[in-house]
């Protein structure tokens, strides 16, 4: 038997032998709501969902016309036109529960954020190609957990396009972050978005507030192959524990490509790896507070033009232990003034930072004295941070884990990873082993290297260097701008030392030159450090 559309189903009573039913359409032929209906006498007291079930006569008392199918509910069962599908989605949603909708390849728009239940899986046909269009000042799908301790399989999503002012919201960052509480949102396990092109709106300097992906109280979850572009914050991750970021690419965000957030307790151990993360218009790429990140095999990326950024990886507190290795950060010089910004820290931490590369961006500044000045120990933090491995385009690498700074006082810091220097700065024998500057004897002026802090004022000058023979002697000389003021030299011992050169001395436009031409004991110099503490 054949009728028309569903409202000649509606009308259409069942009759003995007439069990099935072919449908052409939910209101015209082939609108994608065909398919096969049989009634069943068994299913009464239930509603007419407008897609795969079907009451004869707005009742259900002595049975219902229900769809044959199986695998995943298709979402134009119920309705689809070319205007608004905020019904008809929701509709399909309510409908499928927990089971898996099917979005086919075309354009769905949406003018209300789609409530989703728990453990539903909503999949496309591809990241360009199911595409559903969200005209709302909000987030395009939210699930919210019931308020108590109970747990809820997340929503997964699967090969879609969402396009708006938001994407996807998995419960609510103001309800609440607490063990024991009945009062607040509940934990949600497992979300998972895979092969989802999420494009926001905003293209624009100013903030709008939209948010590509936001979790909270989510665990174990994964974003894994998505692209996400043009939010001010891309992924923003609240309070949410051992879940995992990768192999994504995160394209023009405002405040923060990715944004992760403790919240007490809540908030640790996520992984961000094997993303390429570019073109941001500000802000810095990862802002993070997470008890224990790691992030890791990512490519940061920045052209040399447009707006500038804070940093590339912002930390705040508590990020009690943080690991940063083998990423790459080609970022221009000139974007953001360093790619590590820990100036924010003020709690005890463990920072490792391994086998980076930097392309145009400094190292950065762990800490800001007051002063403004960056440093790389604050006396009052029993911070730990170690450093290996790691190098920047011109070869030379990091700074070691060594003879950290004396003091906040210090306004001027030279290591191998120090921005600026270049060939001019170094002799042409001059070779930069294992985190440290080698200078290797050689007569007058030959192996050489040469600093410029810049700074004026009262300061205190130290060095932590060492010899491959004890007694090797070391020349330096003091300048202000490009004039000697004085030269000197000191006797090194074979185990790393530090010597401070010149206390309370009143500098103008400081330069400092250091070389080896000390060719009785012709043994190498190695350099770890220089640096230059503000005379109190």
């Amino acid at each position: 038997m054949f009728t028309l559309n569903y409202s000649t189903l509606r009308a259409l009573p069942y009759t003995s032998g007439s069990e099935f039913v072919f449908v052409q359409g939910y209101s015209s032929i082939g609108d994608g709501g065909e398919g096969i209906f049989f009634w069943d006498s068994s299913l009464t007291g239930v509603t007419d969902n407008d897609g795969t079930i079907i009451l004869y006569n707005g009742t259900s008392s002595t049975g219902v016309w229900k769809r044959v199918y199986s695998g995943p509910v298709n979402v134009r069962w119920f309705g689809i036109s070319g205007s608004d599908n905020t019904t008809a989605i929701q509709k399909a949603i309510n409908a499928t529960g927990k089971g898996i909708l099917y979005f086919p390849a075309g354009n769905y728009a949406i003018s209300a954020t789609i409530i989703l239940p728990d453990s539903i899986t909503v999949t496309g046909d591809g990241m360009n190609s199911s595409i559903i269009n969200s005209s709302v000042t909000d987030f395009a799908f939210y699930y919210q957990a019931p308020a108590g301790l109970g747990t809820y399989e997340a929503p997964k999503f699967f090969k879609l396009q969402i396009h708006g002012y938001s994407g996807i919201k998995i419960n609510d960052v103001t309800k609440g972050f607490s063990d024991g509480s009945d009062s607040q949102q509940g934990y949600v396990m497992r979300p998972y978005i895979e092969e989802v092109n999420i494009l926001g709106t905003n293209n624009t300097t100013i903030a709008n507030g939209g948010i590509g992906i936001q979790w909270s109280k989510c665990f174990d979850g994964v974003i894994n192959k998505c692209s996400v572009q043009s939010f001010d914050t891309g992924i923003d991750f609240q309070g949410s524990d051992l879940c995992t970021i990768s192999n994504n690419r995160i394209f023009s965000p405002l405040v923060a490509a990715i944004n992760l957030i403790s919240h007490t307790t809540f908030g640790s151990q996520t992984l961000v790896s094997h993303n390429d993360i570019l073109s941001a218009r500000g802000g810095s790429y990862i802002i993070s507070s997470d008890l224990d990140p790691k992030i890791e095999y990512n490519l940061f990326e920045r052209i040399p033009t447009g707006p500038t950024m804070n940093s590339v990886l912002k930390f705040l507190p508590p990020s009690y232990q943080v690991s940063v290795t083998d990423n790459r950060v080609d970022v221009a010089s000139g974007i953001a003034p360093y790619w590590l910004d820990f100036s924010a820290i003020t709690v005890s931490c463990l920072v490792t930072i391994r086998n980076n590369f930097t392309r145009g961006v400094t190292m950065g500044s762990l800490f800001l004295n007051a002063n403004g000045y960056p440093y790389w120990y604050n006396p009052t933090i029993k911070a730990v941070f170690i450093y290996s491995g790691n190098s920047r385009e011109d070869g030379v690498p990091f700074n070691s884990q060594k003879q950290l700074p004396l003091s906040s006082n210090c306004v001027y810091l030279a290591t191998p990873s120090t921005d600026g220097l270049t060939n001019n700065n170094y002799g042409l024998t001059l070779k930069c082993i294992n985190n440290e500057f080698i200078l290797p004897p050689i007569a007058a002026y030959g192996s050489s290297i040469t600093f410029r802090p810049g700074v004026t004022g009262l300061m205190n000058i130290y060095i932590c260097c060492y010899a491959d023979t004890a007694g090797q002697v070391l020349n330096y000389q003091r300048l202000n701008g490009t004039t000697v003021i004085t030269q000197s030299t000191v006797a090194l011992t074979t185990t790393p030392t530090i010597y401070q050169l010149y206390s309370n001395v009143s500098v103008s436009a400081l330069a400092l030159t250091f070389w080896n031409n000390d060719l009785t004991n012709n043994s190498s110099i190695r350099i770890q450090k220089v640096y230059v503490d503000q005379a109190i």
